[in-house]
């Protein structure tokens, strides 16, 4: 027995030493034992597998391979929002039901449709596809109306007020005495106000080649209307009345003979600084003496860089030249019934840290 156990004691120490006994154990680092940045292998090494993707969603994503324990998503967006309110002065009557309709500007496909009503005037088209698109509102006894926009990847997410304007309106026609029609000429038209002391805000107009104008969004009530401004009246002031919101009055304003100014504007800077600039500028015309002191009136310029104004009342006047990088220039001629008067204003640039 002695021997046998002898036996097994030795089989088993032989065993040990071949298999090799394990060597002395290292103890971390001190500075590993306080949070130190483990020494981790490179992923591009190949010593790990490459990243998993996620499952995707729409097409437009796009997966960025990164280290094995990151992946970035990035959601290349081809869609945008359309989304706002329609609002409306205190005192509009609402319609039971307004309509809002989005459609592509070239083709007038309808995109989407949506409603609104006083109780809840949010309205969103969401998602929308990038593109150029004509909104449109419309609603009993209220103006049509429709607003460009344009989607993008730089603009995805409009946002717009959208006002409700009534369709009660005060139409006519601007006339000389003899009844040829007068354009080119403002027409103001004042609600008188409910209360003492209280001063009403003037709807303008300005009326076409024909005579004709007319002015939009009224409140019912009672107005003054009259060409020219309600400083300066040009001719007799006429009393219309509006009963609704819906309603509409004619008025025909006689006007006694005008003369006309054409404004010719001359660039320092040569042809090119008005091709540049053209829509910046504006002349506006002050009568400074005679029948129309006090008359004002401003148009913009025209691409040839002229301003025609067709119906002044006699007088002297001051014109005057403004917008854009220019200096304000002003230059005075005499309006004369039935007759144009010419007048040129030279336009410089303002200097802009130099002489230019």
């Amino acid at each position: 027995m002695v021997l046998l156990g002898l036996g097994i004691l030795l089989l088993g120490l032989t065993a040990w030493l071949v298999m090799g006994a394990p060597g002395p154990q290292k103890l971390p680092d001190q500075d590993q034992l306080h949070g130190a940045e483990p020494d981790w292998k490179d992923p591009a090494s190949g010593e790990f597998d490459g990243p998993v993707a996620p499952l995707l969603g729409p097409k437009e994503d796009v997966v960025y391979q990164g280290p094995p324990d990151r992946v970035f998503v990035s959601h290349g967006a081809s869609n945008g929002t359309i989304r706002g309110r329609v609002v409306a002065e205190n005192w509009v009557v609402w319609p039971h039901a307004i309509r809002l309709t989005l459609e592509k500007q070239e083709s007038r496909e309808v995109v989407q449709e949506r409603g609104a009503n006083a109780e809840d005037p949010n309205f969103s088209f969401d998602p929308v596809p990038f593109g150029s698109y004509r909104l449109r509102l419309q609603a009993d006894d209220c103006l049509d109306q429709a607003f460009l926009l344009t989607l993008s990847p730089e603009s995805t997410d409009h946002h717009m007020a959208v006002p409700l304007i009534p369709s009660g309106r005060i139409v006519g026609r601007t006339q000389s005495a003899l009844g040829e029609p007068v354009g080119g000429l403002p027409v103001v038209a004042i609600r008188r106000p409910d209360k003492p002391g209280h001063r009403s805000v003037p709807y303008t107009s300005i009326s076409e080649a024909t005579g004709d104008f007319r002015v939009d969004g009224l409140q019912p009530g009672t107005y003054d209307v009259m060409a020219g401004n309600q400083l300066r009246p040009i001719g007799e002031v006429h009393v219309a009345h509006l009963a609704t919101q819906a309603s509409e009055a004619w008025v025909t304003l006689e006007v006694p003979p005008l003369g006309r100014a054409s404004i010719t504007l001359e660039f320092k800077e040569g042809k090119k600084a008005l091709e540049r600039d053209w829509k910046k500028l504006r002349v506006q015309a002050d009568a400074t003496a005679g029948d129309g002191r006090g008359f004002s009136l401003s148009l913009p310029l025209q691409e040839d860089g002229t301003v025609h104004f067709p119906a002044l009342p006699p007088g002297d006047y001051a014109f005057t030249a403004y917008g854009g990088p220019y200096r304000r220039t002003m230059r005075r001629g005499a309006v004369v019934a039935g007759q144009e008067v010419t007048v040129q204003i030279p336009v410089r640039a303002l200097a802009t840290g130099g002489k230019r």
